[in-house]
């Protein structure tokens, strides 16, 4: 009867094994198959963002070259240059936004982060969890990168990171002398200088401008606006 009962017993440890392994069984393949998924996925991704690298770099090309064309019909009185990716403004705000909750005061940290660290190199060191490269890269201090790299690993934002726009940042500069000078640092006058002969290109498409000769001297509108007219 003991053994009978030591059998029992050992029978049903061996149905909960066999149910136990079925249930591991079936969670494995599972997970290879959410393996393999992941990786095709990883691989899609990967191709993904280099098809948006190249795109943008094809974007910065036409940029670049309306802005020869323009230096080049406008020269030597006026320069038009474009820097790629020269306009971070919506890459701080969004690392801002993601840091929101860190523990830190992460305005400056993130002003630091996003004038060392491209987009993508941020979004690879955070899904790496390489808190030391961040810190090396950024120029902060190693407890506050690996927050950091911990908070950004909990958000849901990353793919923005990704590909948040970094757009191209146009710089219009009016001779003065020897130099150039960046038309935002220029009066209202001399910014009109810059600017219009740029408006006044030959162009396909109509431009309606009032009163273009406000901060404008005679002598200037009688060469520029008045001849180009004619």
């Amino acid at each position: 009867i003991a053994r009978l009962a030591q059998e029992k017993q050992r029978a049903a440890e061996r149905a909960k094994l066999q149910q136990r392994h079925l249930t591991l069984t079936k969670a494995r393949n599972e997970l290879e198959g959410l393996l393999a998924k992941r990786k095709t996925l990883e691989t899609s991704h990967r191709q993904m963002n280099t098809r948006l690298s190249e795109l943008r770099d094809e974007r910065f090309r036409l940029r670049k070259e309306v802005a020869d064309r323009l230096t080049h019909a406008l020269a030597p009185t006026i320069r038009v240059s474009i820097t790629q990716a020269g306009h971070r403004g919506g890459y701080e705000a969004l690392l801002k936004e993601m840091l929101k909750g860190c523990g830190l005061q992460y305005h400056r940290l993130a002003t630091r982060i996003v004038d060392s660290l491209s987009p993508e190199e941020l979004s690879r060191i955070v899904r790496k969890g390489d808190a030391a490269r961040l810190a090396e890269d950024g120029g902060i201090a190693m407890d506050q990168a690996q927050r950091i790299v911990t908070h950004l690993q909990g958000s849901d934002q990353i793919g923005k990171l990704e590909t948040v726009d970094l757009e191209d940042e146009p710089l219009i500069s009016l001779k003065d002398g020897a130099d150039y000078k960046n038309s935002a640092d220029l009066s209202t006058g001399q910014r009109c200088t810059v600017i219009l002969p740029i408006l006044l290109l030959d162009s396909e498409r109509p431009l309606l401008i009032d009163q273009p000769e406000d901060n404008l001297d005679n002598r200037y509108v009688y060469e520029c606006i008045v001849a180009t007219v004619k």
